[in-house]
């Protein structure tokens, strides 16, 4: 099911260009030296990790014209840009092709079927929403390297990744919860309206409900 009450596909002009500035804003504060850099273990570098971002994008946008996703191998380090400046450069032409090709749709246009790499079928519409996904879930990864390696988290992405989150360190507890939910049934929806479900067994229920009282007992 796609969202229709969002207009995704009416308001990109209102939140695609708070995405790039989210991005922008935590590249920014990269050296080119630290674009060799990793968070340990085999992690990719900062510059593999946002030329993967690159490729990405440049597959989004090729899928809105063509209506055939492709997902590119990744590029040798030799092929990624060597500076920041660079990086930024590419990522803004991507944005202003991204915007045009976006303009150009209108009406029917949303509704014309994509073909992903998994052979699954989504409308631009639909195409568009899971864009969105794949910008946020770079920002997440952006921000666990950004706090690893002792970067200000730009206050934008702040508010995205949750202050308490981002300035956690490692080992550190969780922020502490009042949440009453646990084991209680829940729908949710994705931002690109799957709807995700949990019931839990009425046995398993029961008997979390026996622990939970005898806990108040005590």
């Amino acid at each position: 099911m796609e969202s229709f009450a969002w207009e995704f596909e009416a308001r990109y002009q209102d939140w695609a260009p708070g995405l790039a500035m989210m991005r922008d804003a935590i590249i920014q504060q990269l050296s080119n030296a630290d674009l060799g850099k990793n968070v340990g273990g085999n992690s990719l570098t900062w510059g593999q990790l946002i030329d993967d971002c690159a490729e990405m994008q440049r597959s989004y946008l090729d899928a809105f014209s063509t209506l055939d996703q492709t997902w590119a191998p990744p590029r040798s380090p030799h092929e990624h840009p060597s500076t920041v400046a660079e990086i930024l450069d590419q990522f803004h032409a991507v944005d202003r092709e991204l915007a045009m090709v976006l303009d150009a749709f209108s009406g029917d246009d949303w509704d014309a079927v994509i073909t992903r790499p998994d052979d699954t079928k989504r409308t631009r519409r639909g195409q568009l929403e899971i864009y969105a996904q794949f910008v946020l879930i770079f920002l997440g990864k952006a921000s666990v390297y950004a706090r690893a390696q002792g970067h200000i988290i730009p206050p934008s992405l702040l508010t995205f990744v949750g202050s308490a989150i981002a300035d956690r360190r490692h080992g550190s507890k969780a922020p502490p919860t009042t949440s009453t939910v646990l084991g209680a049934d829940w729908y949710a929806c994705t931002l690109t309206h799957t709807d995700q479900v949990r019931k839990r067994p009425l046995r398993r229920l029961r008997l979390h409900r026996a622990r939970e009282q005898r806990r108040r007992i005590h």
